[in-house]
């Protein structure tokens, strides 16, 4: 008997391990209704570099920002290769480049959000020889 809670107790920590290796990947969330914007509240820091997010939705297209910014004075990083894989409630996917907005300091998509519910963002990102992959999910109420 107690060498089957050993072995229950040792694959319970060999799971949360491997667990905690996948899921390594900060995550933000963020809730906006349609037609609004929702401030970039939701940030994810990683390494030097801070990751925030916002969204609107009207009918049936979704306008995402993304605000990459780096240091204790969130310079904008300019010149960021964007790879944005949205994936809907339905589990349908699209992957979009996103495009900088330099005059206003931020990188734009647009995308399909015709279904309610929560939406999965990663954004692969480059930067320089520095790659990344900030997780959010955000929410169509519509």
């Amino acid at each position: 008997m107690k060498q089957h809670l050993v072995y229950a107790c040792l694959a319970t920590l060999f799971l949360s391990a491997c667990g905690a290796q996948e899921s390594n990947q900060p995550v933000a969330t963020n809730t906006g209704t349609a037609t609004s914007t929702p401030a970039p509240t939701d940030a994810i820091q990683i390494e030097d570099y801070t990751f925030r997010i916002s969204h609107s939705v009207e009918g049936e297209k979704g306008h995402i920002d993304l605000y990459l910014t780096k240091g204790s004075a969130n310079e904008h990083v300019s010149g960021a290769n964007i790879e944005l894989t949205l994936t809907a409630p339905d589990g349908h996917t699209e992957t979009i480049n996103m495009s900088e907005d330099a005059p206003n300091k931020h990188y734009a998509a647009t995308a399909t959000m015709d279904h309610t519910g929560e939406y999965q963002l990663a954004a692969r990102t480059s930067v320089g020889s520095k790659k990344f992959t900030p997780r959010f999910t955000i929410t169509n109420t519509k």
